[in-house]
C-alpha cells in the first residue's frame, strides 16, 4: 500500500472512531506509519483530506446507484433501486458514509476551494440522477402524476430520507433493514401509479 492509501486508511479509521475535529493529524501520520510531514505534503490540510475522502465516497456510492439504477424496467422500480442502492452502500461502507455525512456539516472551511466544487459538483450530479429516473417514471407512467412539487423537489426529499435514515443507522443505531423498509414504502404511497411498471 502506497503513502496516499494508508494515509486515507487511517483517515477513515480515525475520523469514523474519533470524529473530525478530536483528530490530531499526528494521528494519522502514526497509524499510517508516516512523517506528520507527509499528510500536509499530499493534502495540504487535514481539511482537503477530509474532501478528497468525502468525494471518493460519493463518487463510490455513484457508481454503485448508477449500476443499480441501468437495470431498471421503469422510473418506479429506478427509484427503488437507488434506495435499495444507498442501502447498500450503507452497509458495506458505514464508515465512510459517516464521515461523508459528517462532513456535509463542516461548512467547507478552509477547504481548497477546487476540491469543495469538485464535491458540489458530484453531490449535484447524485441527486440529478434520482431527478431523471423520477422523470423517466412519469413519462412512463410508472409514477402518478405529482399533484405537488416537481420532479427536483420530490427527488430532494427521497434523497434527505435516505440521508436522514443512515445518520439514524451511524449514529443512533437505529436497524437499517426496518428504515429501508420505510424508506421504499415512503417513496412508494407518494410515486406509485396504478399501472405500475410495463408488463408488472
Amino acid at each position: 500500500m502506497g503513502k496516499v492509501e494508508a494515509i486515507l486508511d487511517a483517515a477513515s479509521t480515525l475520523f469514523a472512531k474519533k470524529g473530525f475535529d478530536q483528530t490530531a493529524v499526528s494521528e494519522i501520520a502514526s497509524l499510517a506509519g508516516v512523517a506528520n510531514g507527509t499528510v500536509i505534503y499530499h493534502f495540504k490540510s487535514k481539511e482537503n483530506l477530509l474532501y478528497v475522502m468525502s468525494w471518493f465516497t460519493l463518487n463510490s456510492l455513484h457508481r454503485r446507484t448508477r449500476m443499480e439504477v441501468a437495470g431498471a424496467s421503469c422510473g418506479l422500480e429506478g427509484v427503488d433501486l437507488y434506495i435499495r442502492a444507498f442501502f447498500g452502500y450503507l452497509e458495506d461502507q458505514p464508515n465512510q458514509l459517516l464521515i461523508y455525512l459528517q462532513n456535509s456539516t463542516t461548512g467547507g472551511r478552509h477547504a481548497d476551494p477546487l476540491l469543495l466544487s469538485n464535491l458540489v459538483a458530484l453531490r449535484t450530479r447524485y441527486l440529478e440522477m434520482l431527478t431523471e429516473v423520477v422523470r423517466e417514471g412519469l413519462a412512463d407512467e410508472s409514477i402518478a402524476p405529482l399533484e405537488a412539487g416537481v420532479p427536483d423537489d420530490v427527488a430532494r426529499g427521497i434523497q434527505s430520507l435516505l440521508f436522514g435514515a443512515a445518520w439514524m443507522v451511524l449514529c443512533h443505531h437505529e436497524k437499517r433493514e426496518s428504515l429501508l423498509r420505510e424508506a421504499l414504502a415512503t417513496a412508494y404511497m407518494r410515486l406509485a401509479a396504478e399501472a405500475r411498471c410495463p408488463g408488472s
